[in-house]
């Protein structure tokens, strides 16, 4: 859909936003002289009107008036000039920031839109892809579908044998409730179940009070008002407000149910569909995101890699851009995807201290300077000792064995490094030390 489109680039433009920031946080860490802080400065004090303007307009649902802040995108960057590598980084900024309000214009994110450059992917791409994609016993979705079917048709079958008034509740509570990962479902289980109970008991005491159609019906109003309006920012807090008014409708459209009776069936169902939810997740083709997390890192540390080798290429800028610009794309969305697995398994019981994922944190953090670090040197031009060529390639090279999970590392090479590479090593090394402790340690002293 668009709006799903519209998200997805404006989640994409923003991870470009805050890498070219962390850029910036990082060329003024490694070489703080003051008129290059003023600068910097200056530039982010100008940008940072332009990103609320555009923040609101997300938040408010409201198209931005482009035109008038286009001359406020176009200062943005201007008077940088004795700065090169700042300006190179503004410049790329500004263009996120002039592609995000854009995407907040009726025609920034439409097919032929402003944003489009060129025709749309053929249907068939557009059809098959999705289908190539998803249907394979690797796919989250495939398996949540068959898992889906394989507990609710049961289940359903149960509620229409043994039929009674609120066995509805089982199986809209299973289908509600189970999510592709496991994380998820535990997650949305304990929000359901907490929400329903608590909101069970708020109800029958409403439904005590509330003596007559009309007073439940004023009731029923404020709860709609607020539990609607929360659903964004809390589904336990959302279900709290829906549960009253469940009792509250039954008590009007069907009365002659006690409210206990009513909320009692809907906590047993929910619980009931909550535990189902939880144990089908856990027994029927499981994805535990220990694993995820496993796998995510290994993927972003070989886009790095591969970032790393397009931006130590010894070719002219102008014909290296293109694949520099698809590296790091990948590299950032290789990272997206780790930190969408590190927040589920944070969710996940027990998974958060495992050994791996505590690991997983640290790298990714030190991938995003790794990341930033990159970024700076591919506007600064390449250094000038003679040792760096070798230093270049084992950074690479190390972020590929990092990945490939190759022991031993690629041998440290000795003698001294520009500048420029030696926080990029120092991350490296620190990066290696988090992922496989001991290594680094043998390798400064086999170079000592």
């Amino acid at each position: 859909s668009e709006r799903t489109a519209q998200a997805l680039l404006r989640l994409e433009t923003a991870e470009q936003l805050f890498s070219g920031l962390i850029g910036i946080a990082e060329l003024i860490e490694s070489a703080p002289e003051p008129h290059r802080r003023a600068a910097a400065k200056l530039f982010l004090r100008r940008l940072r009107p332009l990103l609320i303007a555009i923040a609101r307009a997300i938040r408010d649902d409201v198209d931005l008036d482009l035109p008038r802040l286009e001359p406020a995108i176009d200062r943005a960057s201007a008077g940088l000039e004795a700065t090169p590598i700042l300006a190179r980084l503004a410049e790329r900024i500004v263009e996120r920031v002039r592609i995000g309000a854009k995407l907040s214009t009726p025609e920034g994110y439409r097919p032929g839109g402003a944003l489009a450059d060129g025709g749309s992917l053929d249907w068939r791409t557009r059809f098959f892809g999705p289908l190539r994609t998803n249907f394979t016993l690797a796919s989250a979705n495939l398996r949540h579908a068959v898992r889906a079917s394989a507990v609710c048709a049961p289940a359903l079958a149960a509620t229409l044998i043994w039929a009674g008034p609120f066995s509805h509740w089982l199986v809209m509570t299973v289908v509600l409730t189970m999510q592709p990962f496991y994380a998820a479902t535990w997650q949305r289980a304990l929000e359901r179940i907490g929400g329903t109970v608590l909101g069970g008991l708020v109800g029958a005491l409403l439904a005590q009070m509330a003596t007559t159609p009309l007073m439940q019906i004023a009731l029923i109003l404020p709860l709609s008002i607020v539990g609607f309006a929360a659903r964004q920012v809390s589904y336990g807090f959302f279900v709290a407000c829906l549960t009253p008014l469940i009792v509250l409708l039954i008590e009007v459209i069907t009365p002659g149910h006690s409210s206990w009776e009513v909320v009692g069936m809907r906590a047993l169902f929910t619980i009931l569909g909550g535990l189902i939810a939880v144990v089908s997740c856990l027994l029927l083709w499981p994805i535990w995101e220990p694993d995820q997390v496993r796998k995510e890192l290994r993927r972003a540390l070989a886009s790095h890699a591969a970032f790393a080798e397009a931006a130590f290429a010894e070719t002219p800028l102008s014909e290296r851009e293109a694949k520099l610009s698809t590296c790091a794309r990948s590299a950032g969305l290789a990272l997206n995807d780790l930190e969408a697995a590190l927040s589920r398994a944070l969710q996940q019981p027990r998974a958060g201290h495992h050994p791996e994922v505590e690991a997983a944190m640290v790298a990714d953090a030190t991938l995003r300077r790794i990341s930033a670090r990159l970024t700076v040197l591919r506007h600064a031009g390449a250094p000038t000792q003679a040792e760096d060529g070798a230093w270049k390639a084992w950074i690479a090279a190390n972020l590929q064995a990092l990945a490939e999970n190759r022991y031993p590392l690629p041998d440290r090479p000795g003698g001294a490094r520009s500048p420029q590479l030696q926080r990029l090593v120092a991350q490296v090394d620190l990066l290696t030390g988090t992922l496989q402790p001991g290594q680094v340690r043998e390798a400064v002293s086999a170079v000592a």
